[in-house]
């Protein structure tokens, strides 16, 4: 059940293939370079934590929303349900790490793991949790101790 509500908070991944159907049933092509590529571009450079949703009373999971694309009235529909806290500010610590989504993207969003709450995690659980993000091609597992290099290293090879 852990595993399975881990997964549930990944967000959605962008699924990007050669072509699609269009309205009237003919396959259209799709272009990386027009269609694609700015969807996932971070374009204004700023990753800093929009807000969160802590879920931690009742699923030990706590999820950061990164990314441009998040605004208000979207994490605060993210965040809905008995349970659920949204929050303009981070989430709490977490001994674990979390799920990185779409690292640098505007759909980037963390989802952490936490030893306590409604479904404590163990070191075994986290492992798997590390395992299963790690799979992904679009995320990766993180720590907070690894964000702010990775975020220098964002930044330096942006220019900035």
């Amino acid at each position: 059940m852990k595993y399975l509500s881990f997964l549930i908070l990944i967000p959605t991944l962008v699924l990007v293939g050669g072509a699609c159907q269009g309205p009237d049933g003919e396959v259209e092509e799709v272009s990386y370079e027009e269609d694609v590529y700015e969807l996932i571009e971070e374009v204004d450079g700023d990753n800093l934590i929009k807000g969160s949703c802590n879920m931690i009373s009742i699923g030990s999971n706590c999820v950061d929303f990164v990314g441009s694309i998040w605004t208000q009235d979207m994490m605060e529909m993210s965040c809905s349900g008995d349970g659920y806290e949204f929050s303009n500010l981070t989430c709490p610590y977490s001994d674990y790490g979390g799920c990185q989504s779409m690292p640098n993207t505007m759909s980037e969003s963390i989802a952490w793991v936490y030893s306590y709450g409604g479904v404590a995690y163990s070191a075994e659980d986290a492992m798997y949790a590390q395992m299963t993000c790690d799979s992904l091609g679009v995320a990766q597992w993180v720590t907070p101790e690894n964000m702010d290099a990775m975020r220098a290293q964002v930044a330096e090879e942006l220019g900035e």
